[in-house]
């Protein structure tokens, strides 16, 4: 279990007036148990983020970051919103599953690596190992206020995403929700040109220790053979649906909905 005892470092968000908006479901979803992550090293703080998304359906997260100097581990959470779209000509499918570890994102600055955990269909459990990616981040002049905390505003394109993020330099941590990381400070909000992916900053807790998630049962794997075999599933389960189909019946497949877009 996470230990839930820390003292309250600054503020809780929840009080403020957090449009909720149309989000997303993408490529894969999942649920993260706690109880799951085993106990690691020293840590800093624990920020709760608002965590929407908006593709074939509205789903909203609230999600947590541990974070030290060190590490960080983003966890998706369970979601606590789910409203599913569709229409007559149109089917989603989504490749992820539930299980009982779940999504999360684990950086690790000392190895210079990033660990992101996604279940999918067929009980296949991929972990995809990566460098921590060096994100181009360009930081604007404007500034606002986030609860007690005096913010910066930065742009970025990221794996096909435009990004406006605000961002703190009175939490000295260079990280932020998800892989979104790198500037000279926490990031509290974030969020994508198409309004299908955003963070909302919640709460900001002060603890004394961080946590490694657990890698058991998953297969590490690379970034071309993480995008070769999402390719393959998704070939896979159109052929078994067009069995079904009468033999006059046609379908296409058009770009997926996903976080992420690699070239």
């Amino acid at each position: 279990m996470l230990k839930k005892s820390g003292k309250i470092l600054s503020w809780n968000f929840a009080t403020l007036n957090i449009e909720t908006m149309r989000t997303c479901n993408p490529l894969f979803l999942i649920l993260l148990y706690a109880s799951n992550l085993v106990y690691a090293q020293r840590a800093q703080f624990k920020v709760t983020y608002d965590f929407f998304l908006s593709m074939a359906a509205t789903e909203q997260y609230l999600s947590e970051l541990l974070v030290s100097s060190e590490t960080s581990l983003f966890l998706w959470g369970s979601p606590i919103a789910n409203i599913r779209t569709s229409s007559e000509e149109e089917l989603y499918i989504n490749l992820g599953v539930n299980d009982p570890i779940g999504n999360f994102t684990y950086t690790d600055k000392l190895k210079d690596s990033m660990y992101s955990r996604s279940p999918f269909l067929r009980k296949k459990y991929i972990c995809l190992r990566e460098k921590i990616p060096v994100i181009p981040w360009k930081i604007s002049a404007e500034t606002r206020n986030i609860g007690p905390y005096h913010c910066q505003g930065a742009s970025t394109v990221f794996r096909g995403r435009e990004y406006k993020v605000w961002f703190t330099r009175e939490l000295p941590v260079n990280s932020g929700p998800w892989k979104l990381q790198g500037l000279p400070g926490l990031i509290l909000e974030a969020a994508d040109a198409t309004g299908e992916i955003r963070f909302l900053v919640k709460s900001i807790t002060k603890l004394d220790t961080v946590y490694k998630p657990d890698f058991t049962g998953t297969t590490p794997v690379s970034l071309s053979e993480f995008t070769d075999y999402q390719r393959t599933l998704a070939s896979d389960i159109t052929r078994v649906i067009m069995s079904k189909l009468p033999r006059d019946a046609s379908i296409s497949i058009t770009a997926h909905k996903s976080m992420e877009y690699f070239d």
